[in-house]
């Protein structure tokens, strides 16, 4: 009986641990690829964001958000399936590594920030397909999740 039972247990473990490689494996399919901001979304996201602020922070958020319109607009994430992330935005190309974490749905990323320092920086996947990629951070969970499209 508990021979059965371990049995039992040990391929439930190992039909699940599959199923996250599985999955895992079929997001790195769909991520592979160069993505851009999707503008049109992001500027709706941004808007409901802001609508709930207080006029002067509204105004204020608006107005650097219009600072940043122009390089969000160039900017690119090329996810290849070696695991290089190239990062393209204002004629400069900055090159770090990415992975998928064992749940599916977290991206690790690690690159270097202005400074020259390595960072690392952990992503939600919120949706993927073909022709859609929301991203979220989960160091800051107020902030709305980033919509993305293929570049292509």
């Amino acid at each position: 009986m508990y021979k059965s039972l371990f049995y039992f247990i040990a391929l439930l473990v190992f039909s699940l641990a599959s199923a996250s490689t599985t999955q895992a494996q079929d997001v790195k399919t769909l991520l592979c690829k160069t993505w851009k901001y999707d503008m049109p979304q992001l500027k709706e996201i941004m808007a409901a964001k802001f609508a709930e602020l207080p006029e002067d922070k509204r105004k204020e958020q608006e107005s650097t958000m219009a600072m940043f319109m122009p390089m969000l607009e160039v900017l690119r994430m090329e996810f290849k399936a070696d695991g290089t992330l190239n990062t393209m935005a204002m004629g400069q190309t900055q090159v770090g590594v990415w992975a998928i974490e064992a749940d599916g749905k977290t991206i690790k990323t690690v690159g270097k920030d202005p400074s020259g320092q390595e960072k690392t920086t952990l992503l939600t996947i919120v949706k993927i397909s073909p022709e859609s990629l929301m991203l979220a951070s989960p160091e800051k969970p107020s902030d709305p999740a980033q919509p993305f499209i293929p570049a292509d």
